[in-house]
Order: structure tokens, then C-alpha cells, then sequence
């Protein structure tokens, strides 16, 4: 299959995604482009400026109804697509090859995902994929393990509004998304597990807002990047 014609223009159906992704001024439309490898990369596009958008900069980003007139005017644009950013309340799970397009039939681990889940989910672009959508206080940048990749900002998914039956249209809020970070970014040793969300708890009962904004990413009055992150490891 020529998978630059599979991806070429994708329906959204608009009624399925949430009210409170539509609201939000994150959304971008999406091209394709082939890589020397022959792989398709799925590369972001500012709706207003017409330019590669940065999933790092919100200037780039727009209104979702501005992104669907900008996708649906050209031609070149494939969809349109969600960022997700640390100042929204968003985690996306991106699970591939878990879904044959003919039949809707989910691997087992793509099952059990949903299942522990059981929120808002949509079929990705090529039918053969799925996206989660979580609500939760973790932040981090994506992190993968095998089929499945988790990241809370500076990524986007690409929006179907294609969902399958008996799945929630809307977005659960859950804190086992940290410990399915712990999984995939291998914070799990022997049998011991790293409990992640206990040591959160009392990390913002200790330091209060100061861990909070330096854990979400707010470097607040650090002269630099670097010099929040080492705060940040020394708490």
C-alpha cells in the first residue's frame, strides 16, 4: 500500500471529540512526509502562518476551528492535530499496530489498555492504531516501550474523531498513568516497584507549590533550564 495516498486527506468526525479539546488553542493541521527510510513522518503544521508549527511553541498553534478550515482549504494537509502542553491537565497514549482495520480486532495488550483506562480513545489516521486520552498531575516528555509510547507535552496527536463502539467520549482522569510511565521509562527493578505517585505525594507536602511548578516544567525565577532541573533533583 502506497502509504502516502493512505494518509493523503483524513475525515474528522467532529461530533466525537471532546468540548474541552475544542476549546483550547492548541491545534495545528498535519502533512506527510517520506524519510530516506521509506517511513512517513507526520509533521505539524502552523494553521495560521502556513509553516512547520513547533509542538514547543504556542504561537504556531490555533483554535480548532481555525486548524479545520486551514486543513479542509488545502489539499497538501492530511489532519488536524492536537499538542499537548504542561499547562493542560493531558496525557496521550499512542498504541501501534494493536488494531486490524478490517475487523476492529485489539491485541491483548491494546485490550488491556482500555480496559485499565476506559477513557475517551480514538482510531489514528491509518486504522490500525489507537490514541488515549487521560487526564493527570504527571508531567513528563514521551517515553516508549515497544508499541507503546506516553507523553504528557511537547508531541501532538493526530484527531480522527473515530472511536470505537462502547468506548467513553470523554476524557477520565486517572494517576495510574504514572505508573505506566514507570513501566515504559523501566523504573521498575527486579520485583520491587517504584511507586512513583507516593513519592510525588509527599515531595508536594514537603516543598508545596515551589515542587509543583518546578515538576510541571515552570522554571519560575531560575536563570536557566539547567539550574531548575538541578533544584528540582536536589528536592
Amino acid at each position: 500500500m502506497n502509504l502516502q495516498k493512505k494518509y493523503k486527506k483524513n475525515t474528522v468526525d467532529i461530533e466525537n471529540i471532546p468540548e474541552e479539546l475544542k476549546v483550547r488553542n492548541q491545534w495545528v493541521a498535519w502533512k506527510t512526509e517520506e524519510r530516506d527510510n521509506g517511513k512517513i513522518a507526520k509533521i505539524p503544521v502552523s494553521p495560521i502562518s502556513g509553516r512547520n508549527a513547533s509542538v514547543s511553541n504556542p504561537a504556531t498553534w490555533a483554535s480548532f476551528e481555525v486548524a479545520l478550515k486551514y486543513q479542509s482549504d488545502n489539499s497538501s494537509m492530511a489532519g488536524i492535530g492536537f499538542v499537548f502542553h504542561e499547562q493542560d491537565p493531558y496525557i496521550g497514549i499512542d498504541i501501534d499496530d494493536c488494531l486490524d482495520p478490517d475487523n476492529l480486532a485489539l491485541t491483548k495488550e491494546a485490550e488491556n489498555l482500555l480496559n485499565r483506562f476506559n477513557s475517551y480513545t480514538e482510531i489514528s489516521p491509518s486504522g490500525m492504531g489507537l490514541h488515549i486520552y487521560l487526564k493527570s498531575d504527571a508531567a513528563f516528555d514521551g517515553k516508549r516501550k515497544g508499541n507503546v509510547e506516553l507523553y504528557s507535552r511537547k508531541r501532538f496527536f493526530t484527531v480522527t474523531g473515530k472511536i470505537l463502539g462502547g468506548v467513553p467520549k470523554e476524557i477520565k482522569r486517572s494517576d495510574e498513568a504514572v505508573e505506566l510511565f514507570s513501566d515504559i521509562a523501566g523504573l521498575r527493578t527486579g520485583t520491587a516497584r517504584v511507586d512513583l505517585t507516593s513519592i510525588i505525594e509527599l515531595l508536594c507536602k514537603k516543598y508545596g507549590e515551589k515542587f509543583k511548578d518546578l515538576w510541571g516544567g515552570f522554571t519560575g525565577t531560575y536563570p536557566s533550564p539547567n539550574e531548575a532541573d538541578l533544584a528540582l533533583c536536589r528536592m
